[in-house]
């Protein structure tokens, strides 16, 4: 084993060291969790991880955004085994100062890629929330436009669900919701691609579990959108929660031992038979706009073992 450590800060001049970082430690593919841990008051984190070996590290703190695909190599024969990593202080990118609000903002172009100005965009709150900080909200339209540069800002309602119209694509509504945050790009807003699966038992990550024969186990289990949103959550007009299941398909490596249940955030997993199968998650199709290059996600798989 080797001791790696993880040095974390802002992108500020000059930078600030960042506290409770959550760490996550993937092997390279990103299908199997390994080990995560916190970042102290220096912004450091030290772990031991196996020698000659390649990781994908994640890492999370609202408010900021890292790099996806950072993946490092543990040498001991290098002449460091420590880690520089630059988050990115959303709150710069001009944060709604209303609490109860998120700001949207980016830029938006043309097929060419270049800024297009003038550009119009409308939001229509769909009724949810239908009361904020105890002011009723007037269903009316909201229109922005882009300036000279292609530069978009608006200001909407954390947790509230949108209809967005964009200008010259009238036959397309984009229904979004917006994330808890203080603020979001624009295009994860309204195109948000699936970025993290997440297995958890007593609040923790796991890859494996073990269940008895009638005994049915519960971990939670969401995935979370690059908007920020995540699972279960609803949509207007939604009369159950939108859940796991609504975007991952599942499949099992050998015959399955055990049924898995979803329901609001929950798996609940009841063994049949005795025997132990992995589960595989893929993203269901065409719930995305498609991207370019093809965003990088955490899909972890899930050894179920059944017993006796």
């Amino acid at each position: 084993m080797v001791s790696v450590t993880f040095v974390v800060t802002d992108d500020a001049i000059p930078a600030n060291e960042l506290e409770n970082v959550v760490v996550r430690v993937f092997n390279e593919d990103g299908s199997t969790f390994v080990t995560q841990g916190t970042t102290d008051e220096d912004g450091e984190l030290v772990l031991e991880l196996d020698d000659a070996t390649t990781y994908w590290v994640r890492f999370f703190k609202i408010g900021y955004a890292f790099d996806s695909k950072l993946t490092i190599d543990v040498d001991s024969g290098a002449s460091s085994n420590t880690f520089d990593v630059e988050a990115q202080d959303l709150t710069v990118l001009s944060p709604s100062t209303v609490p109860e609000l998120c700001k949207a903002a980016g830029y938006v172009g043309g097929g060419d890629l270049h800024p297009r100005a003038g550009i119009h965009f409308t939001f229509m709150l769909t009724g949810r929330p239908r009361v904020v900080a105890g002011r009723p909200m007037v269903l009316q339209d909201l229109v922005v436009v882009t300036d000279a540069d292609g530069w978009l800002e608006v200001e909407l309602v954390r947790n509230g669900v949108y209809d967005c119209v964009i200008e010259d694509q009238d036959d397309c509504v984009y229904r979004v919701r917006v994330p808890d945050r203080w603020s979001v790009s624009i295009t994860d807003l309204i195109w948000p691609y699936l970025s993290e699966l997440v297995y958890e038992e007593d609040d923790e990550p796991v890859t494996s579990v073990t269940v008895t024969i009638g005994e049915p186990l519960e971990i939670d289990a969401y995935v979370i959108f690059s908007s920020g949103v995540q699972t279960p959550f609803k949509l207007d007009g939604d009369k159950t929660s939108r859940d796991v299941g609504d975007y991952i398909a599942y499949t099992f490596s050998d015959e399955a031992p055990a049924i898995i249940e979803i329901s609001e955030g929950v798996m609940t997993i009841t063994g049949v038979v005795a025997g132990s199968t992995v589960l595989t998650a893929t993203v269901r199709p065409d719930l995305e706009a498609e991207r370019l290059p093809e965003p990088t996600r955490t899909l972890p798989t899930l050894t179920i073992t059944v017993v006796e």
